[in-house]
């Protein structure tokens, strides 16, 4: 005989419930259990049963789910209901186990329709022992529709003792419920399979419910994810398990794949809905979330990462190429980030080595040098730029240059102590030299006037002279002192004395005048003699004198030699004879004046007798000049007789160790 087991539908305030009221006695027969409207069970027939039975869990995939398998001692007797039913069928009945598959769907037509359901569960043994009962239900309303979501859940058990899951609990892994333990897998496939819980949406508040209970957290129904709080579904960004998700406002399932904005922020959810974190490539572009579980994509913001900065934009996204930032440019270098130094792209630019904005119209320091970069960030090359109040030039490198330069034929000073600027109107000292600076930057050359005096620079090194006999325009000759002054007045140089006129700064020639009550007399080139210091002749007198005695007896020296020639000059000068008599043979004519007194040295002088040694002069006799001038190149002017057996001849000589001695009378 078959048993029949009734479970009713109802209505309890707001929220459905299913009541299953089971009396199994002993006595066979049917059982009849009926709910009504407001949960009162009034039993219309009991029959006791006495029964054991094994619950056995199958896997999703298997074509039966929720098998209830019965182990029945005793005759079973079914009851049919007049209200609405749902029938399970056993598949299989054994001596020791009965596999039941149950399914029992749940329709409304509207809420004044049937209130009550009577489920029936036919068994063909004496007496069965329920032990659990999995229900898949849906519940649909014409004239409101509820959503339904559906969980799974697998329970097993050893042996023939019942394992019974009590409505409402949820097994854990390895969790033990009334005494039973329950495993539930890892995978995602077997958490489908962990859950099989029936939710139950409300008519009016659109709660749901797990076993009864209000649903809360993370729960699957079918392929979809929901939040739940108190039977309420959530939407947007939730928290769950050390990470956040977001679900629709409108569907409220979970969202993958895709960005979403909150708080201000935007966030990215993955594959999995969960938020993620730091640098993920989305769609072929790179965005950076944080790692300090804050998950929103750093915006319009430079972000640094293993000490490389990049920069993400208005949606997030990392811009590549060139970025305008509060009035600055960045280049952004792909996963190289952001430009930072000398780079050379399109032409050569300067990002600053701190923050990598772009240097324009600016000079900057790179690489123990410095550069010059315009407007658009590009080293500029052999050009003047100013900066700073200075100028500086920048050669063919771009590099500033230092020190003393040559552009375009003129030369330029731009220090040599690290500060590159061009020098104007300034002394410049540079390699044991003077130079001036002018106006312009060019350094001067020639004679130039330099706060109220004049200075001569040399026309191709351009340093300063010193100590110097210049000639700056023809026949233009002027003296230097020792600081590059210019020299006016009475001046000795090289051994001669000179004057240079106070106001045209010129040196006189062939003038005698008085200087500290002195008689001087310059001669034609420039040199002057003290008239208080000996007899002074022109050079005329000279000149005619040493003819004379070229061809006359002069006092113990023959005619129509050197020697005559000299005397001559001597006597005409005024040189008392008994200083120019029997000094002997050209050659020996220094050693002679010595011994009588006379001063003879290598210095020469206006007036002065140049004594040269024998073996100069094939006849070994020797030779004697007499000096008219002294030459700014050192050498001297001379007058002489017997050269080629001319009674005169004059030349230019120098000072050199063929000279036996300077004669000064």
């Amino acid at each position: 005989m078959n048993q029949s087991v009734r479970f009713k539908l109802y209505k309890s305030g707001k929220i459905w419930v299913t009541a299953g009221i089971v009396t199994v006695g002993i006595i066979f027969g049917s059982v009849n259990v009926s709910a009504s409207v407001n949960g009162e069970g009034v039993p219309s027939s009991t029959k006791a049963l006495q029964t054991t039975q094994t619950i056995s869990a199958v896997g999703p995939n298997d074509q039966q789910q929720n098998i209830i398998s019965n182990s029945v001692k005793s005759a079973a007797t079914t009851e049919s209901s007049n209200q609405q039913e749902s029938s399970v069928q056993p598949t299989s009945v054994g001596a020791s186990a009965t596999s039941i598959a149950n399914t029992q769907a749940v329709s409304e037509s509207k809420p004044s329709d049937t209130n009550s359901e009577s489920i029936i569960i036919s068994s063909a043994s004496a007496a069965t022992s329920i032990a659990s009962i999995a229900n898949k239900q849906s519940v649909t309303e014409s004239s409101q529709s509820k959503n339904v979501s559906v969980a799974t859940q697998a329970v097993s058990a050893g042996s023939a003792t019942s394992a019974i899951a009590n409505k409402g609990n949820i097994a854990e892994p390895n969790q033990t419920i009334n005494d039973s333990t329950f495993a539930s897998s890892a995978s995602p496939k077997s958490v489908m399979a962990a859950q099989n819980l029936d939710f139950l949406a409300s008519t009016q508040d659109d709660k749901f419910y797990i076993n009864g209970q209000p649903a809360n957290g993370y729960q699957q129904d079918g392929d979809n994810w929901y939040m739940f709080k108190d039977g309420i579904k959530q939407s947007q960004i939730q928290p769950w398990a050390n990470g956040y998700y977001y679900f629709d406002p409108v569907t409220y399932l979970r969202t993958d794949n895709a960005f979403r904005s909150e708080w201000g922020g935007i966030y990215y959810f993955g594959s999995d809905g969960r938020a993620v974190q730091g640098l993920q490539t989305i769609d072929g572009k790179k965005y950076y979330f944080g790692d300090d579980n804050t998950y929103d994509a750093r915006k319009n913001a430079f972000v640094t990462l293993n000490d490389k900065t990049y920069y993400f934009g208005d949606n997030g996204a990392r811009i590549d190429g060139w970025i305008s930032k509060d009035g600055q440019r960045y280049y952004g270098d792909g996963d190289n980030g952001i430009l930072k130094g000398y780079s050379n792209g399109d032409g050569w630019r300067m990002f600053d080595v701190k923050d990598g904005h772009l240097i324009t119209n600016s000079i900057y320091p790179w690489a123990n040098g410095y550069y010059y970069l315009d407007g658009n960030g590009m080293t500029v090359s052999n050009s003047f730029e100013n900066q700073w109040g200075g100028t500086y030039y920048f050669g063919s490198d771009g590099r500033a240059v230092q020190g003393i330069q040559k552009i375009d034929g003129a030369y330029y000073f731009f220090g040599s102590d690290n500060t590159y600027n061009m020098k104007t109107n300034s002394w410049v000292s540079y390699w044991n030299n003077t130079y001036y600076a002018g106006a312009d930057g060019k350094l001067l050359s020639g004679l130039q006037k330099i706060d109220g005096t004049f200075y001569f620079f040399d026309k191709t090194g351009f340093q300063m002279h010193k100590d110097s006999y210049d000639m700056g325009y023809p026949n233009c000759w002027y003296m230097f002192g020792p600081d590059g002054k210019i020299v006016t007045g009475l001046y000795q140089y090289m051994g001669s004395w000179y004057y240079f006129d106070p106001t045209s700064y010129l040196k006189v020639t062939n003038t005698d005048m008085s200087i500290n009550g002195v008689q001087w007399h310059f001669d034609g080139n420039g040199i002057g003699t003290k008239k208080a210091d000996r007899y002074f002749v022109s050079y005329d007198t000279a000149k005619n004198g040493g003819i004379n005695g070229f061809w006359n007896n002069e006092p113990t020296y023959i005619p129509g030699q050197c020697t005559s020639f000299v005397a001559g000059a001597l006597a005409a000068s005024g040189v008392p004879q008994s200083e120019w008599t029997h000094l002997g043979n050209g050659a020996e004519w220094a050693g002679n004046a010595r011994a009588k007194g006379l001063r003879v040295d290598m210095t020469p002088s206006v007036g002065a007798v140049i004594s040269y040694k024998g073996a100069n002069w094939n006849s070994g006799y020797g030779h004697v000049v007499y000096i008219t001038g002294l030459n700014a190149n050192g050498s001297v002017h001379i007058i002489e007789g017997n050269y080629s057996g001319l009674a005169f001849h004059e030349r230019d000589v120098w000072i050199d160790n063929s000279i036996a001695g300077i004669i000064h009378f």
